[in-house]
Order: C-alpha cells, then structure tokens, then sequence
C-alpha cells in the first residue's frame, strides 16, 4: 500500500507491503486526508496501481 498526506507530501511513499487482505495501516494522523493506492506483487514483479482512494484518517 502506497499513501501520501493530502497538502503534505508531494510524492505517495510505501506504507507498507501486508500480506494478508485485511492490514491497519499505523502512524498516520488523525483528522489527515490520505490519498492510497495499491498493486499486486508476485515472482514477476509488481502489476499495475489500482485507482487511488482518498480518506480521512480518524
């Protein structure tokens, strides 16, 4: 999962790479928006970004 902080970060920076479905991402701050964004990644390297999400952290 890649993020990046709405007004903060200019570039999406990996937060972390789970391999389980369901994962919480830590350390983010409350009341942040977020834009994220993920791909799949197996033994031929990474696919493609899906569409990017933006939330509010709370």
């Amino acid at each position: 999962m890649w993020t990046q902080v709405v007004g903060t970060e200019a570039d999406y920076a990996l937060a972390d790479s789970p391999h389980e479905p369901d994962k919480i991402i830590e350390g983010l701050t409350v009341g942040a928006t977020i834009n994220a964004k993920m791909r799949a990644v197996n033994e031929t390297g990474p696919g493609p970004f899906g569409e990017s999400v933006q939330a509010v952290i709370g």
